[in-house]
């Protein structure tokens, strides 16, 4: 590939098929064959993004409450951890000092 500075004199030099040459030499990807998964129309991501304000509310419901359940998990699992922490504490034998 050309320098990695750019001189603005050579604004005119076409580095997308610079890019295309360099990764058909040194990867094998041919962008005609790909076609259909890289395609250069952004519209179409676009229109996969819209939502309607329903759907993100029912959105941000699942999650808190995926939230919420998680937090509950991890303090019944803080308390369960103390319990056993405790239990093999007592159960230990008491050294004279």
């Amino acid at each position: 590939m050309r320098d990695f500075i750019v001189d603005d004199e050579n604004d005119e030099y076409d580095y997308r098929k610079e890019l295309q040459e360099t990764l058909k030499t040194n990867f094998g990807f041919v962008k005609e064959r790909y076609r259909a998964q890289f395609s250069d129309d952004d519209d179409d991501d676009l229109k996969d993004m819209e939502s309607s304000y329903h759907r993100i509310e029912q959105e941000e419901e699942i999650s808190r409450r995926l939230g919420l359940k998680e937090d509950i998990d991890e303090v019944l699992r803080e308390e369960a951890e103390k319990k056993k922490r405790l239990s093999q504490v007592k159960k230990r034998p008491k050294t004279a000092a």
